[in-house]
């Protein structure tokens, strides 16, 4: 889980670092949230963690967010809930990993925004 979380900051640098200074300054007015959707077996769904940031009511907010997340079966379901708490989708990219070439594929990660 580590390396897919460090895989995927550097991936959300690479994407920050493609817009222009002219772009992230008006990005800067809204507020960003990563959810990492990773594949249980059919019948249990996804474990679902979000990451709204690193201050303390971000990382309360992401806990709360996450234990809701973790018992929904559907992507549809946790996309649904976070329009409702106003945050806009922006981009999903699925992570893989490899171990000893077996090539499995970890899961979904959504990137969403909302002004603030």
């Amino acid at each position: 889980m580590f390396k897919l979380r460090k895989s995927l900051e550097i991936l959300l640098l690479v994407l920050m670092a493609t817009f222009s200074n002219e772009i992230l300054a008006q990005d800067q007015e809204y507020e960003y949230a990563v959810v990492y959707a990773e594949e249980r077996d059919f019948a249990n769904g996804y474990r679902v963690t979000v990451d709204l940031g690193e201050t303390p009511e971000q990382i309360k907010l992401g806990e709360e967010y996450s234990e809701i997340l973790d018992k929904k079966k559907s992507l549809a379901a946790v996309i649904n809930f976070m329009a409702h708490h106003r945050f806009d989708f922006v981009q999903a990219v699925t992570t893989s990993s490899s171990y000893q070439g077996t090539g499995s594929t970890d899961g979904p990660v959504f990137f969403f925004r909302r002004k603030l």
